[in-house]
Protein backbone atom coordinates (compact mmCIF):
# COMPACT_ATOMS: atom_id res chain seq x y z
CA UNK A 1 0.00 0.00 0.00
CA UNK A 2 1.03 3.41 -0.74
CA UNK A 3 2.57 5.62 2.66
CA UNK A 4 0.44 8.45 1.56
CA UNK A 5 -2.83 6.77 1.25
CA UNK A 6 -1.66 5.32 5.38
CA UNK A 7 -0.54 8.56 6.24
CA UNK A 8 -3.99 9.73 4.93
CA UNK A 9 -5.91 7.50 6.42
CA UNK A 10 -3.56 7.70 9.90
CA UNK A 11 -4.65 11.48 9.85
CA UNK A 12 -7.85 11.41 9.21
CA UNK A 13 -8.50 8.36 12.26
CA UNK A 14 -6.38 10.51 14.27
CA UNK A 15 -8.76 14.02 13.56
CA UNK A 16 -11.92 11.87 13.77
CA UNK A 17 -10.53 10.28 17.19
CA UNK A 18 -10.28 13.78 18.60
CA UNK A 19 -13.38 14.83 17.73
CA UNK A 20 -14.83 12.05 19.37
CA UNK A 21 -13.06 12.65 22.34
CA UNK A 22 -14.06 16.09 22.47
CA UNK A 23 -17.47 14.95 22.29
CA UNK A 24 -17.87 12.99 25.05
CA UNK A 25 -15.84 15.81 27.33
CA UNK A 26 -18.74 18.22 26.34
CA UNK A 27 -21.37 15.43 26.74
CA UNK A 28 -19.81 14.91 30.46
CA UNK A 29 -19.94 18.55 31.10
CA UNK A 30 -23.25 18.53 29.72
CA UNK A 31 -24.58 16.05 32.63
CA UNK A 32 -23.14 18.12 35.48
CA UNK A 33 -24.49 21.32 33.97
CA UNK A 34 -27.73 19.78 33.50
CA UNK A 35 -28.19 18.91 37.25
CA UNK A 36 -26.77 22.63 38.35
CA UNK A 37 -29.16 24.37 36.02
CA UNK A 38 -31.97 21.94 37.79
CA UNK A 39 -30.81 23.20 41.08
CA UNK A 40 -31.04 27.13 39.66
CA UNK A 41 -34.14 26.23 37.88
CA UNK A 42 -35.78 25.07 41.50
CA UNK A 43 -34.49 27.87 42.85
CA UNK A 44 -36.00 30.36 40.74
CA UNK A 45 -39.20 28.33 40.95
CA UNK A 46 -39.59 28.69 44.81
CA UNK A 47 -38.52 32.57 44.36
CA UNK A 48 -41.19 33.09 41.72
CA UNK A 49 -43.64 31.31 44.35
CA UNK A 50 -42.89 33.47 47.38
CA UNK A 51 -43.52 37.12 45.31
CA UNK A 52 -46.88 38.55 47.51
CA UNK A 53 -48.27 39.72 44.02
CA UNK A 54 -48.44 36.60 41.51
CA UNK A 55 -49.20 39.74 38.60
CA UNK A 56 -45.70 41.33 39.63
CA UNK A 57 -43.01 41.17 37.06
CA UNK A 58 -39.84 40.14 38.01
CA UNK A 59 -37.67 42.46 36.78
CA UNK A 60 -34.53 39.60 35.78
CA UNK A 61 -32.23 42.07 33.90
CA UNK A 62 -32.90 45.36 34.43
CA UNK A 63 -34.01 47.55 31.20
CA UNK A 64 -34.42 44.07 29.30
CA UNK A 65 -36.48 41.49 30.90
CA UNK A 66 -38.65 41.44 32.82
CA UNK A 67 -41.39 38.19 33.56
CA UNK A 68 -44.47 37.70 34.97
CA UNK A 69 -44.51 34.02 35.42
CA UNK A 70 -42.22 31.20 35.73
CA UNK A 71 -43.16 29.74 32.73
CA UNK A 72 -41.74 31.84 30.66
CA UNK A 73 -39.33 32.79 32.75
CA UNK A 74 -37.77 29.25 32.09
CA UNK A 75 -38.61 29.10 28.75
CA UNK A 76 -36.67 31.96 27.69
CA UNK A 77 -33.60 30.80 29.43
CA UNK A 78 -34.14 27.50 27.91
CA UNK A 79 -34.59 28.51 24.36
CA UNK A 80 -30.96 29.02 23.15
CA UNK A 81 -30.51 25.15 23.91
CA UNK A 82 -33.27 24.04 21.75
CA UNK A 83 -35.16 22.27 24.77
CA UNK A 84 -38.80 22.53 25.10
CA UNK A 85 -41.39 23.06 27.89
CA UNK A 86 -41.46 19.60 29.36
CA UNK A 87 -37.88 19.24 29.32
CA UNK A 88 -38.06 22.24 31.70
CA UNK A 89 -40.34 20.77 34.01
CA UNK A 90 -37.98 18.28 34.99
CA UNK A 91 -35.20 19.92 35.44
CA UNK A 92 -37.84 21.61 37.85
CA UNK A 93 -39.05 18.49 39.46
CA UNK A 94 -35.33 17.28 39.48
CA UNK A 95 -34.05 20.59 41.49
CA UNK A 96 -37.25 20.13 43.92
CA UNK A 97 -37.66 16.02 44.74
CA UNK A 98 -33.98 14.68 44.08
CA UNK A 99 -31.92 17.31 44.87
CA UNK A 100 -32.74 17.07 48.45
CA UNK A 101 -31.93 13.10 48.69
CA UNK A 102 -28.92 12.82 46.36
CA UNK A 103 -26.07 15.36 46.16
CA UNK A 104 -25.46 17.45 43.05
CA UNK A 105 -21.94 15.87 42.44
CA UNK A 106 -23.10 12.19 42.53
CA UNK A 107 -26.65 13.54 40.62
CA UNK A 108 -23.73 14.52 38.12
CA UNK A 109 -22.60 11.44 37.28
CA UNK A 110 -25.83 10.03 35.71
CA UNK A 111 -27.54 10.03 32.64
CA UNK A 112 -30.21 12.84 32.46
CA UNK A 113 -32.97 9.60 31.43
CA UNK A 114 -31.79 8.03 34.55
CA UNK A 115 -32.13 11.12 36.64
CA UNK A 116 -35.74 11.81 35.61
CA UNK A 117 -36.88 8.04 36.57
CA UNK A 118 -34.96 8.91 40.32
CA UNK A 119 -37.11 11.94 40.45
CA UNK A 120 -40.19 10.32 39.64
CA UNK A 121 -39.08 8.29 42.47
CA UNK A 122 -38.30 10.54 44.87
CA UNK A 123 -41.70 12.44 44.41
CA UNK A 124 -43.78 9.68 45.85
CA UNK A 125 -40.84 8.01 48.19
CA UNK A 126 -39.04 9.69 51.18
CA UNK A 127 -35.77 7.32 50.28
CA UNK A 128 -34.70 5.85 47.16
CA UNK A 129 -34.07 2.38 47.18
CA UNK A 130 -30.33 1.27 46.82
CA UNK A 131 -31.63 -1.32 43.98
CA UNK A 132 -32.76 1.58 42.06
CA UNK A 133 -30.24 3.66 42.77
CA UNK A 134 -27.21 0.80 41.63
CA UNK A 135 -29.12 0.55 38.35
CA UNK A 136 -29.13 3.91 37.64
CA UNK A 137 -25.19 4.41 38.27
CA UNK A 138 -24.79 1.45 36.12
CA UNK A 139 -23.64 2.24 32.92
CA UNK A 140 -24.15 -0.88 31.34
CA UNK A 141 -28.10 -0.63 32.45
CA UNK A 142 -29.77 1.19 29.52
CA UNK A 143 -32.55 3.69 31.36
CA UNK A 144 -35.27 1.93 29.44
CA UNK A 145 -34.62 -1.03 32.16
CA UNK A 146 -34.70 1.75 35.01
CA UNK A 147 -37.89 3.22 33.66
CA UNK A 148 -39.64 -0.60 33.67
CA UNK A 149 -38.04 -0.83 37.51
CA UNK A 150 -39.64 2.78 38.51
CA UNK A 151 -43.00 2.10 36.47
CA UNK A 152 -43.31 -1.43 38.16
CA UNK A 153 -42.42 0.12 41.75
CA UNK A 154 -44.82 3.42 41.42
CA UNK A 155 -47.76 1.48 39.32
CA UNK A 156 -47.41 -2.14 40.15
CA UNK A 157 -46.56 -2.70 36.81
CA UNK A 158 -49.67 -1.90 35.36
CA UNK A 159 -48.95 -0.68 31.52
CA UNK A 160 -51.44 2.34 31.84
CA UNK A 161 -50.49 3.50 35.01
CA UNK A 162 -53.78 2.30 36.87
CA UNK A 163 -54.12 -0.56 39.15
CA UNK A 164 -56.00 -3.53 38.16
CA UNK A 165 -59.60 -4.38 38.48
Amino acid sequence: MKQSIVTQAQKLYSEASAIVAREVELKEQSGRNIVRLASLLKDLYEIFMLRRDSNESLVLEPKKKAFNDFRECMIDILRPLNLQERTGWYYVSIGRHLLRKIPEAELSEIPFEKVKQLARVAKTRVEIPAALMELAKDPEEPAARLREQVDVMLFHGASDHRSEE
